[in-house]
């Protein structure tokens, strides 16, 4: 009568770890490849796309992003030399 020989328990956790990694490695390709299709396909009306060469801004925005940076980089500058000295009580 022959008896099988038992695999040791360090032996199968690295089969099985192994068998996880090809697993989650196979899963990954598959949804990684049909994200990027996803992303690139295009379905429907999408082939005949124009798109605008120049986008026009708003009168609006120009003034309040310039002051915006005026007041960030007027903060950046202050310096300890530069603020007021407080008197001590």
């Amino acid at each position: 009568m022959k008896t099988k020989a038992k695999m040791s328990p360090k032996k199968k956790i690295v089969i099985a770890v192994g068998a996880v990694v090809v697993v989650l490695t196979a899963a990954l390709l598959f949804v990684s490849n049909y994200l990027v299709n996803y992303a690139i396909g295009r379905s429907g009306d999408g082939g005949d796309r124009e798109v605008a060469l120049e986008v026009e801004a708003s009168p609006d925005s120009v003034p309040r992003q310039s002051s915006r940076r005026t007041a960030h980089s007027t903060a950046r500058t202050s310096t300890p030399s530069q603020l007021p000295i407080r008197e001590k009580m």
